[in-house]
């Protein structure tokens, strides 16, 4: 038998391996969860200065970098980051008292994204600790108008000065409640459509130029209301959030376009 007979034979075991884990992190949805657009409404105080702090966020390190978090159990090893790190072997574990009722995560997000419930370290792991079975979700919009400011240079060519960018207030779109199946696969949450509030319509000619939004930044906000226990560990985790453009590793890579 030759050398390279011998080789191939000895690879179709690992290959075999390799394509049985990916099927199975990345594979077939198993749930997708609807969540219906309501009238959007003006939100203020605490919640709005947070959202505003992950606007910056998102402006200012990338779309990846644009989150906050309530707690987390080590604020290196299980940081809310490891969420969106493509990191499988990573998650994000609460910090609150008993399994994290109230714990929350705000994101800067697409309108469908993808949650993998629980640690997704190993299959022990993912039943050894807490998985959320309830959860809030929560869409918010920013508004935003952005235009070119124009001058004169040497008094006769038009040239640009400056991008000036408006936001609006910030707006809850949505808040439902939901039950999460129990299992190794990913989630899917799907926002429906919004309509863009009127007072800010670009199909209004009453409302002044400044205030007419022509994009908005979304964000989503995960509440823990509830979870499937653990049989050793008391800590909720969540191993992946996949939101937004074209990544492979997302279950129907190609398919939406943000």
């Amino acid at each position: 038998m030759s050398k390279k007979i011998i080789l191939m034979l000895l690879l179709i075991p690992a290959l075999c391996v390799q394509g049985s884990v990916s099927r199975h992190r990345y594979g077939k949805i198993q749930k997708s969860i609807n969540i219906e657009a309501g009238k959007p409404r003006i939100i203020k105080g605490e919640l709005a200065d947070t959202i505003w702090q992950v606007l910056q966020r998102t402006r200012t390190r990338g779309f990846r970098r644009g989150f906050l978090h309530s707690s987390s159990l080590h604020p290196e090893k299980y940081n809310v980051s490891k969420i969106f790190d493509k990191n499988f072997s990573t998650c994000w574990a609460e910090g609150g008292r008993g399994f994290g009722r109230g714990e929350w995560v705000i994101f800067h997000s697409s309108a469908i994204f993808w949650i993998y419930n629980g640690m997704w370290r190993s299959k022990s792991l993912f039943y050894a600790n807490n998985r959320v079975k309830r959860m809030k979700i929560s869409f918010y919009n920013v508004y935003a108008k952005s235009y070119t400011a124009y001058g004169y240079g040497d008094g006769l060519t038009r040239v640009k000065s400056k991008i000036h960018t408006i936001f609006t207030n910030v707006y809850l779109l949505s808040e439902t409640v939901v039950d999460l199946p129990d299992g190794m696969y990913p989630i899917e949450i799907n926002k429906i459509h919004n309509p863009t509030p009127f007072e800010i319509s670009p199909d209004n000619p009453e409302v002044p130029f400044e205030k007419q939004a022509n994009y908005g930044y979304l964000f989503c906000r995960l509440e823990i209301l509830d979870v499937y226990r653990g049989l050793k560990y008391n800590d909720t985790c969540i191993s992946e959030i996949i939101s937004g453009g074209f990544d492979r590793r997302r279950p129907d890579f190609g398919k939406y376009v943000y």
